[in-house]
């Protein structure tokens, strides 16, 4: 991975060296006397790919650290699918276009559908974004933001979390730079490679995540302002749109059978105030520091106050660029939920984070271009040691199917699992494939029950079952977010399903493991 990185960039001439006087990294570069390119300490080829190399270490190291959580479950079990069932798991019980299933379905009949083969494509993705990401601010902002933007990439704590989850947003994300690369690039010379390109990227993001439409709006929009390139642009703009044509029908459906509609009912404030904590920290949190968020609207105003006051330069222009691809990617879908279903979530805006981690870099580098390197490097120390945090931290980490399908045992005969909230079994399943929805009634003389204790949809609480004589409970366990309680019974017993089934959208149903 490391050579592909290095062998995507090798045209790239090396930098001039810098005196005390730091020379800026867009100055023409010295020639070596022999005449030929090499590469020196200096290089963008040799830094950009020793910062790929570390975000891969991040991403890759850790890959298996962590439990599939219930959406990966939901992915484990569409991929182990044969094709056509697949797609149509995905029309009935996702909400996201197919591009990121496809491709993980082929992904694991290569490399295995366990945590490092399944998340890998996720890894693969984001540290892919890391050099597309340096490439796009370069085209925005020039080479010295670039490098910094790279830096914050392989080390942010929310790209490396879901460049480690199984689910098309590390996707979204490389998808999404692409098409913010070519469009600075269409920008400048909107030849028919950089338009065509434009265009490939932002169908391939759309395709990965309905959200990344709203990236792609203030960029058509954009393309479109100037009439020299109208036309050309237009016919860009026009495969961009039958793209979204084509997967219209298919959201429509997802939108009613599908069940996003659980995020609305969630706290829509909670959600709210969660979006720039989580852009920083990759922690999703209902109820943040309110020192945190003061810091981040300090950075915040400080940059508008600097792009504001810049003389015209690439840095002032490249920052005014990201703010409006990344702001208005923001807030379109805000303002659609005064008009339609809410569906914000932070995850789905991370098409947003480059944009805006450009606009941050370029705006300070206009002004306080001096102590732009102390800031990065407190930030990079910063998500560095959050990415070693929820390494070592199982409270931190996604739920623990795992640890609860170990401290399950093996199965010795028959027994009935009793999962709570019943709609979660895909991530105990992913664990323990053979298990299935318990018959109308079945005979066993054990009964675990599955507790989930953590934040849940749908504003219900668990209903859990009770389980009656002749079982008697014989252990309880916490592990980590859950409560694993055991029932036996002396004898062979008849138990109906429907006994040990509650109402409710978080009640509980059974579920039997063959022995």
């Amino acid at each position: 991975m490391r050579d592909y990185l290095v062998s995507r960039t090798t045209e790239v001439a090396p930098m001039q060296p810098v005196s005390s006087k730091a020379l800026p990294l867009d100055s023409a570069p010295l020639q070596p006397a022999s005449g030929h390119r090499r590469l020196e300490l200096g290089s963008p080829v040799l830094l950009i790919g020793l910062v790929a190399a570390a975000g891969a270490s991040l991403r890759f190291s850790t890959l298996d650290t962590q439990s599939f959580w219930y959406d990966e479950g939901l992915t484990a079990h569409l991929v182990r699918s044969s094709f056509g069932p697949m797609l149509s798991g995905v029309r009935n019980t996702e909400a996201l276009p197919p591009l990121y299933f496809v491709l993980a379905w082929v992904w694991t009949r290569v490399f295995g559908d366990a945590e490092i083969g399944l998340r890998s494509l996720s890894a693969v993705a984001g540290t892919l974004t890391i050099p597309v990401a340096y490439a796009a601010a370069k085209a925005l902002a020039g080479r010295r933001v670039a490098l910094i933007v790279a830096v914050l990439a392989a080390v942010s704590p929310a790209l490396i979390f879901y460049s480690q989850e199984a689910r098309p947003y590390a996707l979204l994300t490389l998808f999404s730079v692409a098409s913010l690369l070519y469009f600075a690039r269409a920008r400048g010379q909107p030849t028919n490679r950089n338009l065509t390109a434009w265009a490939a990227a932002s169908a391939l993001a759309i395709a990965s995540h309905y959200f990344a439409v709203f990236l792609v709006i203030p960029e058509v929009a954009l393309l479109l302002w100037d009439p020299r390139r109208r036309r050309a642009a237009g016919l860009a703009a026009a495969v961009v749109a039958a793209t979204v044509a084509a997967l219209l029908p298919l959201a429509l459906y997802q939108r009613v059978h599908a069940g996003p509609s659980w995020i609305s009912t969630t706290d829509f404030a909670g959600r709210l105030k969660s979006i720039p904590y989580f852009f920083v920290t990759g922690y999703y949190n209902e109820h943040p520091p309110a020192a945190g968020l003061i810091a981040i609207a300090i950075v915040c105003v400080i940059a508008l106050v600097c792009v504001a006051r810049a003389q015209a330069s690439p840095e002032r222009r490249g920052a005014l660029l990201a703010l409006l691809v990344g702001g208005i990617s923001i807030v379109i879908p805000l303002a659609g939920k005064v008009v339609s279903d809410d569906y914000i979530l932070p995850r789905n805006l991370l098409a947003a984070w480059i944009p805006l981690a450009i606009f941050v870099v370029a705006a300070f580098a206009t002004r306080f271009s001096r102590l732009l390197l102390t800031g990065v490097a407190a930030a990079t120390a910063l998500s560095v040691i959050i990415a070693i945090h929820v390494a070592s931290a199982p409270h931190d980490q996604r739920d623990d199917w795992r640890a609860v399908a170990r401290a399950l045992g093996p199965t010795r005969q028959d027994r009935v699992i009793v999962i709570a909230p019943s709609w979660q079994y895909l991530a105990l399943q992913a664990y323990r494939q053979k298990l299935r929805l318990m018959p109308p009634v079945t005979t066993v003389t054990e009964i675990d029950e599955v507790t989930f204790n953590g934040i849940l949809p749908f504003n219900a609480p668990v209903q859990t079952a009770a389980i009656d004589a002749p079982f008697r409970r014989i252990a309880s366990t916490v592990i980590q977010r859950f409560t694993l309680t055991r029932y036996e019974a002396q004898r062979p017993t008849v138990e109906p399903r429907i006994s040990l089934t509650t109402q409710g959208r978080n009640g509980a149903a059974p579920f039997i493991e063959p022995g």
